[in-house]
């Protein structure tokens, strides 16, 4: 998969507290929860725009979640 490709990818991901709900995970310990989420790691996103980031990437189905989830801006 190429960069442009995972950027894609985050950009259209939903964020991660509706796969924490989906997996009916929001009561469980940190611990716990984590292992189960690593079971649905898809692959690292790292990206350098002004500011280096990365964020794992998660998928259930064929729907992907991503903690660096931003809400579309109206503009």
């Amino acid at each position: 998969m190429t960069d442009s490709e995972k950027a894609e990818i985050v950009a259209r991901a939903k964020p991660m507290r509706l796969l924490i709900s989906k997996l009916g995970l929001t009561g469980v310990e940190v611990k716990e929860r984590n292992k189960i989420l690593n079971k649905h790691k898809a692959f690292v996103y790292r990206n350098y725009d002004g500011g280096f980031r990365s964020a794992n990437v998660y998928q259930l189905g064929n729907e992907y979640f991503c903690s660096l989830y931003k809400p579309p801006s109206g503009r």
